[in-house]
């Protein structure tokens, strides 16, 4: 599990969908100890933040684009 927040904690600004993608194959990630377990959690809810804030963002933007033919 290390290894993986060290990647995503280096991606998660320029690729938050693969971290999100990373962190969730992670299988119980509660059972690991309690450091590394809260820094899951830091940025697993970081990449969800990112990536669902570029999803609205984009759903916007069709939306008024849609609006403005």
């Amino acid at each position: 599990m290390h290894s993986v927040l060290e990647r995503s904690d280096l991606m998660l600004e320029s690729d938050p969908e693969l971290v999100y993608s990373m962190l969730d194959s992670i299988i119980l990630p509660e059972s690991y100890p309690e450091g590394e377990f809260a820094h899951w959690c830091l940025l697993y809810g970081r990449a969800m933040d990112i990536s669902i804030g570029n999803y609205l963002y984009g759903c916007r933007y069709l939306y008024y684009s849609y609006l403005h033919k």
